[in-house]
């Protein structure tokens, strides 16, 4: 082996161990367009009004959303950006508020439902039952 086939050699060498170490595959884990839903199975209009997300080993995040109004029944969902969850486990928290069968305009204290933790990935979909 040539000294200037050496080099050429180590060039590659460390060129592909330069690019191996390059954050690509984090590039690819976004965790975009992560679909969101809740199940009302409460007998009764919930009404969802805070959204947060658990990241592990990163904390809580918060999501904005309306209060949502949803039949007994029915399904609430929503397609969120959560790059900061990009492939760690992660699990959403639905905070809601059931309506109370006496009374008008009389809701029950704040209920919270979390799902099963998932790692987070492009179109991942967490979904909790209300009951």
């Amino acid at each position: 082996m040539t000294k200037n086939t050496f080099i050429l050699s180590l060039a590659l060498v460390v060129t592909g161990v330069a690019i191996a170490a390059t954050p690509a595959s984090a590039s690819r884990n976004t965790c975009k367009k992560v679909y969101l839903s809740a199940d009302n199975r409460t007998g009764t209009i919930a009404k969802v009004i805070d959204l947060d997300y658990q990241i592990s080993g990163y904390g809580k995040k918060s999501e904005p959303i309306r209060n949502q109004e949803i039949p007994s029944g029915r399904k609430w969902g929503t397609e969120r950006n959560l790059e900061q969850a990009s492939g760690r486990s992660t699990y959403i928290i639905v905070k809601y508020r059931t309506r109370k069968t006496r009374g008008l305009g009389k809701w029950s204290k704040v209920k919270k439902v979390t799902s099963r933790p998932r790692n987070c990935h492009d179109r991942t979909a967490y979904n909790v039952v209300m009951r």
